[in-house]
């Protein structure tokens, strides 16, 4: 469970639809006191109530979408979520993960 934490507004949006589809999946997927603004594009963070990690969802007009977290597994819980949301069988995708690169290169 997530309680919101920050959110800040976009620039206007040519991707209405989109924005639309994925301020549904947040109102659906996460309890939010309020719903979405999705006409201008959005970033909402979360806190974990369990572990206290960070979560940053971005989306932007152009229809680019950001997850930021340190849990591998929360990110693609996730992206598989949206994707079932939005009947998505193929998306292209590049992820970051410091904190697991940094690791590995210790090993």
């Amino acid at each position: 469970m997530y309680f919101i934490s920050i959110g800040n507004i976009q620039p206007s949006s040519y991707f209405r639809d989109f924005l639309l589809q994925m301020s549904m999946w947040l109102n659906q997927n996460f309890l939010l006191s309020e719903e979405v603004d999705y006409k201008t594009g959005f970033s909402l963070g979360f806190v974990s109530l369990r572990n206290h990690q960070e979560l940053l969802i971005q989306v932007e007009n152009s229809g680019e979408m950001t997850i930021r977290t340190y849990d591998v597994d929360l990110a693609g819980d996730i992206v598989q979520s949206i994707c079932q949301f939005l009947h998505i069988e193929d998306l292209e995708v590049y992820i970051i993960f410091f904190r697991l690169h940094k690791l590995l290169l210790n090993v």
